[in-house]
């Protein structure tokens, strides 16, 4: 499209008149924004009705999580236990393990 044919649908569209009452558009949209942001009514109940379901399972699951860090135990490893023979990783058992296969 040329630059000649924009400059003349830039002046047509500039002394068409609008389609839209400007005095009736932007209240009803600022009407609308401001519905939007105070939600429906049944969404504050349908997000009370989902906590009060959601509750017992987040504190059960918060309990649960306390109780298992507790029993874990804070005991240091030992680093050396590779060396033993009876150890489950040791290079003993790592070895014994491939010459078997």
């Amino acid at each position: 499209m040329s630059d000649d044919k924009l400059d003349e649908i830039l002046e047509n569209m500039g002394g068409a008149p609008s389609p839209v009452d400007m005095a009736d558009f932007q209240p009803r949209v600022w009407a609308r924004l401001d519905g939007a942001a105070h939600g429906h009514p049944g969404r504050e109940a349908l997000g009370r009705a989902l906590a009060m379901r959601a509750a017992p399972a987040a504190v059960a699951l918060l309990i649960g999580g306390v109780v298992g860090a507790g029993a874990i135990g804070h005991a240091e490893p030992d680093l050396l236990a590779v060396f033993d023979a009876d150890a489950g990783w040791s290079f003993t058992a790592l070895v014994d393990e491939g010459a078997d296969g």
